[in-house]
């Protein structure tokens, strides 16, 4: 019976000549590798940290908890302004995961968002956010609004593994953010008032092809404004936010630079394709004659603080 033995053993069974031989080096290199206290002492893989969002909806990874905790509870209320301001249900299907701290992808530092179809046609929508862009928080607010309306968009419809797949409309990414941030920090009556000096709005096949993220701030700008001026003519047509449902819905299918599908998911615009102007003009004014309230100065607050408890205070001779 061939007993087992270690590789002290072989070295005294054979002696050093026996050991000069490449055939016996190469037994030894074999026993090494298969030792089994050798294995033992691999270390085992330390699993990624992670913090998921109230929802659940979100998973984010990277960074440190605080900075998750944070992007977390951003995500979450970024969800539900989505929902609100778009009138989209606020239910979802897929997970969206969000990735700090990645290396930027070369040429470009910005966040970027990528859909994965798994196993059983599963779906995960992936946020990458390179650490150099961390700076920019409307650039990642910007992209988890893209990341929810492409996890909408792709509820049914699958794409096919490795195959193209269409992202949401810029104008209707940037046009959610401007509403939602409108709703928090009002509006530019003096932005809104330009447009309506410039003239009608854009042509629509032309606007559905501009690229914000190559426009200086002040481009950038005008072309939020238009954004969320056009999404709320939209939603002013008859069933408007089940238009944008059934449009998004469809998207797989076409490209978001072409107007036919926008305009065949709101029948009223399809027959008149004229109407999108006056509905959009109409838009754009209404944004105009809204009241602001400009953000004052510490200086100027307290002046203006002074001059309202002047007021209140009684008279020395009532």
């Amino acid at each position: 019976m061939a007993r087992k033995f270690l590789c002290g053993d072989a070295v005294a069974v054979l002696g050093w000549r026996g050991m000069k031989s490449p055939f016996i080096f190469l037994l030894l290199g074999v026993l090494l590798v298969q030792a089994p206290w050798l294995n033992a002492q691999k270390p085992s893989p330390t699993p990624l940290e992670r913090t998921f969002s109230t929802s659940q909806q979100f998973v984010i990874y990277g960074s440190t908890r605080t900075k998750r905790t944070e992007i977390a509870r951003k995500a979450d209320v970024l969800a539900a302004s989505f929902a609100s301001t778009s009138g989209l249900p606020p239910e979802w299907k897929w997970p969206i995961v969000l990735n700090l701290n990645t290396k930027p992808l070369r040429g470009s530092d910005r966040p970027r968002t990528s859909l994965f179809v798994g196993d059983e046609d599963t779906i995960k929508i992936q946020v990458d956010v390179p650490t150099s862009s961390a700076r920019s928080e409307t650039e990642l607010e910007l992209e988890i609004l893209r990341a929810l309306a492409l996890e909408f968009a792709y509820r049914e419809a699958k794409p096919r593994a490795n195959k193209h797949y269409s992202h949401p409309p810029e104008w209707l990414v940037e046009g959610i953010w401007q509403k939602a941030a409108a709703s928090t920090h009002g509006l530019s009556a003096a932005l809104f008032n330009q447009l309506v000096q410039s003239g009608p709005p854009p042509k629509i096949e032309a606007f559905l092809k501009q690229r914000p993220q190559s426009m200086d701030p002040t481009s950038r700008a005008i072309y939020r404004a238009q954004s969320m001026t056009l999404l709320n003519a939209l939603l002013a047509t008859k069933n408007g936010k089940e238009g944008l449902a059934t449009y998004l819905n469809g998207l797989h299918a076409v490209r978001p630079e072409d107007p036919q599908p926008l305009l065949a998911a709101f029948p009223e615009l399809e027959e008149d394709p004229t109407n999108l102007v006056k509905l959009w003009t109409l838009a754009i004014a209404r944004a105009s004659a809204t009241d602001q309230l400009e953000a004052l100065s510490v200086v100027e607050t307290e002046k203006q603080l002074s001059l309202v408890m002047e007021d209140l205070r009684p008279a020395a001779d009532p």
